[in-house]
């Protein structure tokens, strides 16, 4: 499992919750309320794990998914959602897009703890895989 977690999330209560998730979970979480501040934390040191909320509420971070991942270079991704901020549609194009692009790892919310433990548990045993042949397909826990 990897222990190493950069949380981008504006919204300073949506970042503690995630973070004490990956704490209980055993990870270190480090959070970055701006993709433009987690840019430096990419740059700075190496990350086991990008976890992202989906709905920022001043950045698409759908249309700065190809950014991050430039920066977080073979680290993987992971996209959390909270499913009440956005209406069904919406919700359901932007996973998609998230499945066709460089995510390895999508939480729908609400979520508990076991289901981030579980993801990332998966997340490992493809990027294992990855070595050993073809880049991971997309996680998808419900």
């Amino acid at each position: 499992m990897p222990s190493s977690v950069l949380i981008i999330e504006e919204s300073v209560r949506h970042g503690q919750i995630l973070a004490a998730i990956m704490r209980t979970s055993g990870l270190t979480p480090v959070l970055a309320h701006s993709i433009d501040i987690a840019r430096d934390a990419l740059r700075m040191r190496q990350w086991n794990l990008v976890v992202l909320s989906l709905y920022g509420r001043h950045t698409n971070v759908m249309s700065r998914l190809a950014e991050v991942k430039a920066l977080a270079g073979r680290t993987p991704l992971a996209i959390v959602t909270a499913t009440e901020e956005a209406s069904p549609d919406h919700l359901t194009a932007a996973l998609n897009y998230a499945r066709r692009g460089p995510v390895q790892l999508l939480l729908p919310g609400p979520f508990r703890t076991r289901d981030v433990e579980a993801g990332i548990r998966q997340v490992d045993a493809r990027l294992a895989a990855r070595n050993r042949r073809a880049a991971p397909e997309c996680v998808y826990v419900e």
